[in-house]
This record gives structure tokens, sequence and C-alpha cells, in this order.
């Protein structure tokens, strides 16, 4: 992330709006990585990528859930999949899609009505695959 910027939203009284200017990365997503459109347009599955690899693509999106985890507040992505992970031109892996980020403290849940609460907001603010 290069930075941010915040203005008074232009659409709601007293609110305000939260800017990201992230760098361009022009190597698509890991699903992009994992597959290819073949001629019909239909995705096929390409070779399995080195486990090296893997591993590498992987310490790179813990660390950056882990960075932003460790923010005061905290912040949750709540959006975590293979589409929101961007190849940049150097070859790293970055998350995308803060859309359905939050701030606030989130508990482990200790009866069944928190839990269905809590299925129920992930349901709400998560893209299915």
């Amino acid at each position: 992330m290069y930075g941010t910027m915040n203005r008074p939203s232009p659409t709601v009284r007293n609110a305000t709006e939260y800017w990201m200017l992230l760098e361009m990365c022009p190597n698509g997503s890991l699903i992009d990585l994992l597959y290819q459109k073949g001629k019909s347009g239909a995705f096929d599955k390409r070779e399995p990528l080195p486990i090296l690899r893997v591993l590498a693509i992987f310490e790179e999106a813990v660390a950056s859930i882990a960075h932003m985890h460790a923010l005061s507040p905290p912040v949750t992505h709540r959006d975590l999949k293979l589409e929101n992970v961007l190849g940049t031109a150097d070859g790293r892996y970055v998350l995308c899609d803060f859309g359905s980020a939050v701030t606030t403290k989130l508990s482990a849940t200790r009866t069944r009505k928190e839990a269905a609460i809590e299925e129920e907001r992930i349901h709400k603010y998560s893209t299915l695959m």
C-alpha cells in the first residue's frame, strides 16, 4: 500500500470516506496463477505450483494479515480468498479488496447463539468463491 487519505463523505452527513492507493498488480490473482483460460473460455488447471513457491506466497499473505491484526485497532479483512491475493510486477503477492474489512475487535464465541450471529455476519460480509 502506498498511502491513505480521508475526506468528508459527499453522501453521508458527518462521515468520512477512506481511500487507499495500491500498487499496480498486472499478474492477476492467485486464481489466475492456478488456472488458465482455455480456448473455450473455461478455466483449465495448470501444473501444480512448486511447494517452495506455494510457501512463499502463503508467507506473504500471512505476513500481511499479521500486520493488519497488529494495528491499533486491529483490522480484520473478512474476505480472504484466492481472488483477493494479487501478483505484483516483481513477483510478490498482496491482499486487495478491503470492502468488508472492519476495525472491530472480534472475540471468541461462547454460546450457540453467538456462533449463529457470527456465522450470519460472515455470510453477509464475505463473498463466496
